[in-house]
């Protein structure tokens, strides 16, 4: 199973099977029972990881507290992630020492396009994509990806993806940055090419450090 659906099926446990967890876009694992066994491989995997030890040197900014002795914590480098690297995309994730967020010169445009992209090649023969749709996946893409909000970035122990960035969906106030761990929202990060995906954004490329 790859890293990203290995995380699309962690994000799946989720009670409301909402908007992010279905912005992964799926491969293979579409029948019921397929399903299945990628969640309990993927809860699998996770528990692994959560204990194991990481297999790669990297740079960590400090390792998480004691309630969660097997996570180690990674510095996500601050500035503009701007898509494919281009600064006239239009298009970025802006990094802080305390938050994450997309923006863009037109964000609800950039959104658009993305949904529409999604649903084209994800939905063709399942849900209709009226203007209805559209506002919901928007409402929900927005609160998701541009509320400025706290993450926290640890070592994800995948195969492709060196890490993982966690926000709360909702944007709900946090008391500790590693209670973010259990926000059921995640993105792919690899801190030595800067690099992150977003999933709503995959078909159009991944957003990489600008300095």
């Amino acid at each position: 199973m790859s890293d990203k659906n290995l995380l699309k099926s962690i994000n799946d446990i989720d009670d409301d099977l909402i908007f992010e967890a279905e912005s992964f876009k799926p491969r293979k694992a579409k029948k019921p029972m397929r399903l299945k066994v990628a969640l309990i491989a993927a809860a699998a995997a996770l528990v692994v990881g959560l204990g194991g030890v990481a297999t790669v040197s990297i740079s960590k900014a400090n390792v998480a507290t004691a309630d969660n002795p097997g996570i180690e914590e990674v510095e996500v480098k601050s500035g503009k992630y701007y898509l494919n690297g281009d600064v006239n995309s239009g298009l970025w994730i802006e990094i802080t020492p305390e938050t994450f967020s997309l923006k863009g010169d037109d964000i609800e445009k950039s959104l658009r396009e993305a949904i529409t992209a999604m649903y084209r090649e994800d939905k063709p023969d399942l849900v209709e994509l009226n203007e209805a749709v559209m506002q919901d996946n928007l409402e929900k893409s927005k609160l998701l990806y541009c509320e400025e909000k706290p993450y926290f970035a640890y070592v994800s122990h995948l195969q492709e993806w060196r890490c993982i960035i966690n926000v709360d969906r909702f944007n709900r106030p946090v008391e500790k940055r590693e209670d973010l761990l259990n926000s059921g929202a995640a993105f792919l990060y690899d801190d030595i090419t800067n690099k992150i995906e977003l999933g709503l954004f995959e078909s159009f490329g991944y957003f990489i450090l600008v300095e």
